[in-house]
């Protein structure tokens, strides 16, 4: 009975949230889910179908311990390719995203939330084919 309730509970909070997003806003979120989800799963050609490839990408993640920063998609999607190669962990726990904001006009947008607990954003463009990243911006600074 309890499983039932907690289930019933988690279920009104999805539904609650998703009634307060736009249909905009819920298209970006997806992709933004999606695209983590893809890059963990080391599903590199559907990660790539995220991105925007012909406009210039900014790809930035920062912590105390390193730097990692690309501008363009072929380094972006080389170095993507060879870590998921090399390093993909099915059972690795997706990150935590929450307390998303969206600020969106006719074809972009940015978005700002917390990953795991540390701020992240992205900005997308919107084209013929739907909503693609163009920037990811994130910061991993992990209390000890």
């Amino acid at each position: 009975m309890r499983k039932i309730t907690v289930f019933a509970l988690l279920m009104v909070f999805t539904l609650s949230e998703a009634q307060n997003l736009s249909k905009e806003e819920l298209a970006i979120k997806s992709v933004i889910e999606k695209e983590t989800e893809l890059f963990y799963k080391g599903d590199f050609e559907s990660w790539a179908l995220q991105w925007d490839h012909s406009s210039p990408i900014y790809f930035g993640v920062y912590s105390c311990e390193f730097k990692m920063e690309f501008t363009d998609w072929e380094s972006l999607s080389k170095s993507a390719k060879e870590n998921m190669q090399a390093n993909v962990d099915v059972n690795l726990p997706l990150p935590e995203k929450t307390d998303y904001k969206f600020f969106v006009n006719k074809s972009s947008a940015l978005v700002i939330f917390k990953e795991d607990g540390d701020l992240s954003s992205r900005v997308l463009i919107k084209g013929k084919d739907g909503w693609k990243i163009s920037n990811y911006s994130g910061s991993i600074f992990k209390q000890a």
